[in-house]
């Protein structure tokens, strides 16, 4: 199947939901920057959801935003209001016992976790809710029920505002 074909199925089955991620982060050829452009002008004026996974920011409020301020021109350049594209981000956050988490992908060591209190923690995540984005999805290092249990006082701390 060629890409444009494989794109456009994933437009018939998902158009509702489809998720884009990151414009261009990192990205080596020319051809796959016109490649990503091309996706994102065929793709962002049917998308609901856009997210983008927390190596491609590096972790961090910071590498996101240039990410975000791309997506938005690359909205505008379609016709498309950027307020009506619901942006999420992974974001990678280690708690005690955590080591570090590859998932097969070496390079993703040297990305920086979140970590540190549970109000150190909740002002970070509030820096994502400042560039707009709907929701994080948190990849927690450790992931056990420890962990998990751990976060309790975060979400309370996000509680408070």
């Amino acid at each position: 199947m060629r890409p444009v074909e494989a794109l456009a199925e994933l437009l018939r089955v998902a158009r509702k939901a489809v998720i884009l991620t990151s414009l261009e982060a990192r990205v080596p050829s020319r051809w796959q920057r016109r490649w990503l452009h091309y996706r994102t002008d065929v793709t962002l004026p049917h998308v609901e959801l856009w997210n983008v996974w927390y190596r491609d920011s590096n972790n961090s409020p910071a590498g996101l935003e240039p990410i975000v301020r791309d997506l938005e021109a690359a909205c505008r350049k379609v016709g498309r209001d950027p307020a009506t594209l619901e942006k999420t981000s992974a974001v990678l956050v280690r708690l005690p016992g955590g080591t570090g988490r590859v998932m097969g992908d070496t390079a993703q060591k040297d990305v920086p976790p979140i970590e540190g209190s549970a109000s150190q923690i909740a002002a970070r995540l509030r820096e994502y809710a400042d560039l707009g984005l709907a929701e994080v999805q948190l990849v927690v290092d450790p992931i056990t029920i420890e962990s998990i249990r751990a976060l309790a006082p975060v979400l309370a701390e996000l509680d408070r505002g």
